[in-house]
């Protein structure tokens, strides 16, 4: 396949299984849209249509995080939820910007998708695995009861 536009790696890894294993469903999901992107200029019914999937992926990730969040008591909760909703009113205007055929709309929103990602996993969604980890130690939480 050649160059991958985002590689998973350990350092992704937050430690709550479920959410490890959406994202690198999500990585997948970003590789294919990137390929899209390359093959049309993100013009043609193919990119739309992993564009499509992504979103629909991407929302059913986010509930499972908030879910874990509130099952958890995270006190980060409102501030994670922020970031999602942030996260979905981008995603939102660059497929409108997409729709209308900006030429730099494609670019420009796979180079968004690819910091996003890279620093939400690292930063927010680590800040989850902490918490779970932190349950965990303390016998308050069962490794399979939060998802």
């Amino acid at each position: 396949m050649g160059h991958r536009f985002v590689e998973w790696d350990d350092k992704y890894a937050i430690g709550v299984e479920a959410v490890d294993a959406q994202h690198k469903g999500l990585f997948e999901l970003t590789n294919k849209l990137h390929e899209a992107c390359l093959k049309s200029g993100g013009a043609s019914e193919h990119f739309k249509d992993a564009l499509q999937k992504a979103v629909s992926y991407v929302a059913l990730h986010f509930g499972t995080e908030e879910r874990i969040m509130q099952k958890t008591a995270d006190p980060g909760y409102d501030e994670h939820k922020r970031e999602h909703d942030l996260f979905v009113k981008k995603v939102l205007a660059e497929a409108a910007r997409l729709k209308v055929g900006e030429r730099d709309a494609p670019r420009a929103f796979m180079e968004f998708l690819k910091a996003w990602i890279s620093k939400h996993v690292t930063v927010t969604d680590a800040k989850i695995g902490r918490h779970v980890d932190g349950l965990r130690a303390r016998g308050l939480l069962d490794a399979d009861a939060i998802v």
